[in-house]
């Protein structure tokens, strides 16, 4: 073998093995092409947080690779769903791609699946606190001013803040500010209000693509979080809450110091009364007795007076305490009654909400055995018709003894079942379920948390985008 053949042999495979590595990298970038989405916000100003979620999901640690063609230009909300849909399908017709997914926010939600009805570009979607069924809370937000439930129920609120002179935390402003917000986009969201032409329209053509609906349901409906919405809307909109969680908590602990204050102003006023005017009258005594007077007569005028004006200004002080108590007490009450204010909101809130689909149900639960207090009871009864019964206590007082609450027993209640919501929309009025539908998710998140990175990537956006429901919804990670 001469040392051409032996340079040639040599060559070849190194030749192969440049080739290969070279083309490599295209080949691998042709496995991990962006894959093209829309991600389409609802209306107003506190919708642009989608864009940071948006954001979130293409950059470390989750890297997705996508490709989002809208542009500034290519959705804007306030023209109504048709019309928005109208400048959406421009952007998505000029695609040559077809093979689009979806991924939507409340209003845009409902103008994506207009959208999808009049293209084939979309492939999948994703839908994420959408009013599929109409809102009944915009439908009371947008009725005549204070002729609706949100004014009904804010109104009442004020009362007792006016009454009382309420620090409030600014609970009741903020929540008038969000119904004003909303009256002032009436003209586009009259459309996804409950019953609306545009809803009752979108409904009678179910989507024609596989699509996961994510849900927001606030669990548990406590009051903090309903501050927690609040607070979520102001820091959107660029509006300081001052932490109304916070706020309302150092409210309570010092409703709870005033009260500590009030029962040590209590005790003060009788603890060791006698004993101290006995030793400050003894004192007196000591100080003004020079033994009997003139003709063994014991009457002393100026002992007498001493006395007095020890006595008088004993209760004198003692008085002023338990005013001192009383205002306390006054300012403890009127602390709790604008904190019953905001409760008071939330309850109704709550109530407005969770009964669009609520309904009563049947419950199992465990409580206390009762029988021995009814006999008890019966026998108490008797013996007091007779004559007979000898305690100091009532019936009843005497006959508590007899509950033990570790002697329990079943019983079967109707109780009402308020359904789930994000704080603005049902879970009925988001709940979409057609044969398209591949998955639904709820997680537990108020309306403006819904489009925030931290509640909607993980787990819910990795599973869908990594494949867990399916091809259609699959995004390459770069």
């Amino acid at each position: 073998m001469n040392k051409s053949q032996i340079f040639g042999g040599l060559l070849f495979p190194l030749y192969i093995f440049l080739s290969f590595f070279l083309t490599f990298p295209a080949l691998n970038a042709q496995d991990t092409e962006p894959r093209d989405m829309i991600w389409v916000a609802g209306a107003g100003p506190l919708s642009n947080s989608w864009l940071s979620t948006r954001s979130a999901i293409e950059n470390p640690p989750h890297a997705y690779e996508y490709d989002h063609v809208l542009n500034s230009t290519s959705y804007d909300p306030e023209l109504g769903v048709i019309e928005a849909k109208d400048l959406l399908l421009q952007t998505i017709e000029s695609q040559s791609d077809d093979d689009i997914l979806s991924i939507s926010h409340d209003y845009g939600g409902i103008v994506s699946r207009y959208a999808e009805l009049e293209t084939d570009k979309i492939s999948s979607m994703i839908f994420v606190g959408v009013p599929h069924n109409g809102s009944r809370f915009l439908r009371e937000a947008l009725r005549s001013s204070g002729q609706n439930s949100p004014d009904i129920i804010l109104d009442r609120a004020l009362t007792i803040v006016g009454e009382n002179d309420c620090e409030d935390c600014g609970v009741i402003s903020l929540l008038r500010d969000w119904i004003l917000d909303i009256r002032g986009g009436s003209e586009y969201l009259r459309d996804v209000e409950y019953e609306s032409v545009i809803i009752s329209d979108i409904n009678n053509t179910p989507p024609s693509v596989p699509y996961v609906n994510i849900m927001g349901d606030v669990d548990p409906k406590t009051t903090t979080n309903f501050l927690g919405i609040l607070d979520s809307r102001g820091s959107l909109s660029g509006t300081p809450t001052n932490n109304l969680k916070n706020c309302f908590i150092e409210l309570r602990n010092q409703a709870k110091d005033l009260e500590v204050q009030r029962q040590v102003h209590v005790m003060n006023n009788w603890a060791g009364a006698i004993r101290q005017i006995t030793s400050a009258i003894s004192g007196v005594l000591t100080g003004l007795s020079g033994g009997e007077g003139e003709g063994g007569g014991g009457f002393n005028p100026d002992i007498i007076g001493a006395v007095g004006d020890i006595v008088n200004n004993f209760f004198k002080g003692r008085i002023e305490r338990i005013e001192r108590a009383n205002e306390i007490q006054k300012e403890t009450a009127r602390i709790l009654r604008c904190d019953l204010a905001v409760q008071m909101v939330a309850v109704e809130m709550n109530s407005f909400l969770g009964t669009n689909g609520g309904d009563w149900i049947e419950e199992e639960v465990e409580v206390p055995s009762l029988d021995e207090y009814r006999n008890c009871i019966d026998e108490c009864g008797v013996d007091m018709a007779w004559g007979d019964w000898r305690s100091p206590l009532s019936c009843d007082e005497y006959c508590s003894r007899f509950i033990d609450p570790n002697n329990t027993t079943t019983i079967t209640v109707i109780v009402y079942e308020f359904e789930g919501h994000d704080w603005v929309y049902s879970l009925f009025e988001q709940s979409l379920e057609t044969d398209q539908r591949v998955q639904e998710i709820v997680i537990n998140a108020d309306h403006f948390q819904e489009n925030l990175p931290g509640y909607i990537i993980n787990p819910v956006l990795t599973d869908i985008f990594d494949g867990s429901y399916g091809a259609a919804f699959e995004v390459p990670k770069k």
